[in-house]
């Protein structure tokens, strides 16, 4: 070698400067491979990882870049970071829409999932930016190489951002139509005597809308189809205001005729922020006929005849029948009371007067029933207490007389006691001389067996 190199020293020269070359870039090699060693986990999570995950890694992945950055002797290069966060941001796009598949979510209805990994890829696709300028800011603050942290922002971020948007796009294109799933819900149907054409029509254009937006025939994530995808959202506006004012006459119409105030209510408080929301005078008129009704049931009906039944006598039967009533009206007025509602309006303060003149009047029969009862209660037991246990009763049988003894314990007091013991689990407190004679019914049920057995 040494004797060819005497003879060639030009070529000689050329080998050695290979051979350096080789062995700096072998030591350049060596050293990026293992700062890049430290990147591959999160790489490896950004390539196949989940979104949830993909969110938790992606800040690592760019603390890690500067860290190489700030570190390394041969990776502190623009044109040797700037393409492999080229590489990152590919993949990212790439792996959102690989994971979104939107018109699947649409022809399955799914749309609350469909939101929820929308969600989370809008939020992956905004924190890598985020993540650069963080990393940014740092350096800045910091003064390493704060010159050189300069990358093309359009080719790391153009394609992202763009996805980013179409996602805040497609959020509010849910929402939106997220708002009239109360036509297909099944407690629309028991508190509105609605027509079924109606609801076809706004059910037809919500979906026709929703194909249209969410079913594209191109990709909505590729930059190129940007204009398409500016136009077909630019009609959401238009069409959701036509479709609200279709619902909203269709509403105007099927409220005017509720069937039940208290399942109105509960639907409007259950579907906040739709298009239910300025129902509530409709559902006061509504209560303010039941509660009419309910005067009217009262007045007419069950103050004189009530239906009774079989287990109860007139008195305690009366008042169970008036306590139907009244709870049928109350329970409605608490549920309203409640969310804050009934005193939101006039309307609401007028119909709630209007329950209380109605609790009095019942609290006030209610009261001088049973004062009227207890007052009847303890006229019969006074008798009762006074009288002897045992009559000896005569009848006359032909010539003769037959003698034989009676308890004194009259049908009217069993009936009585009855009564009392109704009232008693209505809350009312039994007259004490009732509560007497209830503790010798015993005793005096057994004499009367005695008595008739003894009786010839």
């Amino acid at each position: 070698m040494c004797q060819k190199s005497e003879e060639c020293p030009l070529l000689f020269s050329n080998i050695q400067k290979n051979i350096n070359t080789v062995t700096q870039l072998a030591v350049e090699a060596a050293d990026n491979s293992k700062f890049l060693s430290t990147l591959e986990r999160h790489l490896r999570t950004i390539q196949d990882g989940s979104l949830p995950s993909m969110i938790t890694a992606l800040p690592s992945l760019v603390d890690g870049i500067r860290m190489v950055w700030c570190v390394s002797q041969y990776y502190c290069r623009e044109d040797r970071v700037f393409p492999l966060m080229k590489k990152i941001a590919s993949q990212i796009a790439s792996r959102v829409s690989c994971l979104l598949h939107i018109s699947e979510f649409a022809k399955d209805n799914s749309l609350s999932l469909l939101k929820e990994r929308v969600g989370q890829s809008k939020i992956l696709l905004e924190s890598w930016k985020t993540a650069n300028e963080q990393a940014r800011e740092y350096m800045d603050k910091s003064g390493k190489n704060n010159s050189q942290w300069e990358f093309q922002a359009e080719p790391l971020f153009r394609h992202t951002d763009y996805m980013a948007n179409v996602c805040n796009d497609i959020i509010f294109v849910i929402d939106s139509l997220d708002s009239y799933k109360i036509f297909q819900c099944s407690e629309m149907l028991d508190v509105v005597d609605e027509d079924d054409e109606n609801i076809n029509q706004i059910l037809c254009l919500v979906n026709s809308f929703k194909r249209k937006v969410l079913l594209c025939d191109y990709d909505i994530f590729d930059v190129g189809n940007e204009c398409k995808w500016q136009e077909t959202i630019s009609m959401f506006p238009v069409t959701m205001a036509f479709i609200k004012k279709q619902a909203e006459m269709h509403f105007e119409k099927a409220f005017q005729k509720i069937r039940y105030s208290e399942k109105a209510h509960e639907l409007v408080m259950k579907l906040k922020g739709t298009l239910l929301n300025c129902r509530h005078n409709d559902i006061f008129h509504r209560y303010e006929i039941e509660l009419k009704q309910a005067r009217r049931c009262y007045e007419e009906k069950y103050k004189i005849t009530p239906p009774l039944c079989w287990r109860y006598a007139v008195n305690p039967g009366r008042v169970a029948a008036i306590n139907d009533v009244y709870r049928r009206v109350k329970k409605p007025m608490l549920l309203f009371k409640s969310h804050g509602t009934i005193a939101s309006c006039l309307y609401g303060k007028k119909i709630r007067q209007q329950f209380v003149e109605f609790s009095k009047d019942v609290d006030l029969f209610k009261s001088c029933s049973y004062a009227g009862w207890t007052q009847k209660v303890n006229s019969v037991c006074r008798d009762i207490l006074h009288s002897p246990v045992l009559m000896k009763l005569t009848t006359a049988v032909g010539d003769a007389s037959k003698s034989f003894i009676e308890i004194n314990f009259p049908c009217e007091m069993r009936s009585m006691i009855s009564e009392g013991k109704r009232f008693a689990s209505f809350g009312y407190i039994i007259p004490e001389s009732l509560s007497q004679v209830i503790l010798l019914q015993p005793l005096l049920d057994r004499a009367t067996c005695w008595c008739l057995q003894c009786t010839p």
